[in-house]
């Protein structure tokens, strides 16, 4: 069995994970996460679910009680080399292939996790420039870097009316997930410069999380780039796997990023401006 852990709020890190897992054809698998937006993309039985609420209890109850029991013949780690918060500190010796699923991190806030890193990587796969200093250390801890660009699903048609989505006015698209105050923030964003530009736009925020929206509508809609060929306009923040997808559209892109401990939304929405 081939184990990812994939840890981390949002729909990112779990999108990601999914797409890899397609792109490689990879069948017998189960996902560790804390995240409860697991089951958007993956059934129960390919889930080892680790409670968040008490995180440190729950992941040395997994260690100690279904670790032992898995039968895992690789393991692949998205994004924290050494753990979100460096839980991998207790993982056992292992007998099999580990894997990193390598995107930018903001090197100076993680690397304290790894002062008693004791993986190694066979292969890590490198999704975007990496500072230096993380470069360095994967470099120093793995046999093989490969350079990789994921083959997101190209925009699926959709049918506006389905969602009383009206094509008459301006469709602007606002999308976020997981945390609400900044998607309040991102189509509030999104107002005034329909205000300012004097355009009567029809504003649909696509999310797991369900606000008000004065001329337009929310709705729960994976995955949000079916609608970007569809839009006037876009608003979204700058996370690894909307960049990738909006590349095509960014014309009609504004880019907003948001903070984050480890993701540099900023450096990210930089690179892609300046295409």
């Amino acid at each position: 069995m081939t184990l990812f852990y994939v840890m981390g709020g949002g729909m990112g890190h779990l999108f990601r994970t999914s797409v890899f897992i397609k792109q490689f054809a990879i069948e017998d698998y189960t996902i560790i996460t804390s995240n409860p937006l697991v089951y958007t993309f993956f059934t129960e039985t390919k889930v080892i679910f680790v409670a968040p609420d008490d995180y440190d209890q729950s992941w040395k109850s997994f260690i100690d009680e279904k670790l032992p029991g898995l039968s895992i013949h690789e393991l692949y780690i998205d994004s924290f080399p050494h753990g979100l918060l460096g839980e991998f500190a207790v993982w056992p010796k292992v007998d099999y292939p580990v894997y990193y699923l390598a995107r930018r991190l903001k090197w100076e806030n993680y690397k304290h996790h790894v002062q008693k890193m004791r993986l190694g990587f066979e292969v890590v796969y490198q999704l975007e420039e990496l500072e230096d200093e993380h470069l360095y250390f994967v470099r120093n801890i793995s046999r093989k870097i490969d350079p990789l660009t994921l083959a997101y699903p190209l925009p699926e048609s959709v049918n506006p009316a389905a969602f009383n989505v009206p094509l008459d006015k301006p469709l602007w698209l606002v999308v976020h997930s997981f945390n609400q105050d900044e998607l309040e923030s991102l189509l509030q964003y999104a107002v005034a410069a329909a205000h300012q530009e004097k355009c009567e736009a029809y504003f649909l925020v696509i999310s797991d999380k369900c606000i008000e929206v004065s001329n337009g509508v929310c709705i729960r809609y994976f995955p949000a780039a079916d609608w970007f060929p569809l839009a006037t306009r876009i608003f979204t923040g700058a996370g690894f796997n909307t960049m990738q997808q909006i590349k095509p559209f960014l014309s009609k892109a504004t880019l907003i990023p948001f903070p984050r401990q480890y993701d540099d939304q900023v450096w990210r929405a930089r690179v892609l401006n300046t295409k």
